[in-house]
């Protein structure tokens, strides 16, 4: 498997060197490959429609245009791209980078965990709560871009006003929306735990998200995890 060039690492190989895989590993890779691919033709087919009286369906009318349905499958969608792009990167290309796949890795873990953590609650208002606080977040983040490139928009009192007249037809009150958006260290753990994985997930998150700087820190931590 070939490095990407520009990557520079103690434990990489020179750019014209390849990186051995064995058999063990290629098959494992060949399997994750397919299971992407599944994954990959399900987010770009068309999806079903959501069922009217169903509990999703319910879901999609008190959240109005903020659809969580389609919220859910944005993630999907994004965490299968992510995914994909490191499956191709190292099943096709067979590149290996230093610190890039743990990016991809990190973002797919982070959508995919947002659509489970969005669908876990069994509480209907909590569900719906979970929906409106991430269009709240995202409501903040379109203002602030359009501010930036001097573009006129909604405000965000307009915005956030939205939102709470939707939050309230659940009864969902103003100060349960909070003014901090979910962090994906909480969205990751709750996500790990529903689908009964203790705390691997949240690990696997940390691991990415935290690689590059340990590793600038103390080139010694490299050497441990390598084995």
């Amino acid at each position: 498997m070939g490095r990407a060039a520009g990557t520079q690492s103690l434990l990489q190989p020179e750019p014209s060197q390849t990186v051995p895989v064995d058999q063990d590993d290629a098959e494992r890779l060949t399997s994750l490959a397919r299971l992407i691919d599944g994954w990959l033709a399900r987010t770009t087919s068309i999806p079903a429609d959501v069922q009217p009286g169903s509990e999703l369906g319910d879901d999609d009318l008190a959240t109005d245009y903020l659809h969580l349905s389609h919220m859910v499958m944005t993630s999907l969608i994004h965490a299968v791209d992510h995914l994909h792009a490191l499956r191709t990167l190292l099943v096709d290309v067979r590149v290996l980078h230093t610190s890039a796949d743990f990016t991809l890795i990190r973002s797919g873990l982070e959508n995919a965990a947002t659509a489970v953590w969005l669908l876990a609650p069994q509480d209907p208002q909590e569900r719906r709560l979970r929906r409106l606080r991430l269009a709240l977040a995202d409501a903040k983040d379109a203002v602030e871009v359009f501010d930036m490139v001097k573009q006129p928009t909604r405000s965000l009192v307009e915005r956030r006003a939205d939102i709470v007249r939707i939050a309230a037809r659940s009864g969902i009150v103003e100060t349960a929306l909070g003014t901090r958006q979910p962090g994906f260290e909480a969205i990751v753990r709750a996500a790990s735990q529903h689908v009964g994985d203790g705390d691997l997930h949240q690990l696997v998150w940390k691991g990415c998200s935290g690689l590059a700087p340990v590793f600038h820190d103390d080139p010694a931590d490299m050497i441990n995890l390598g084995g």
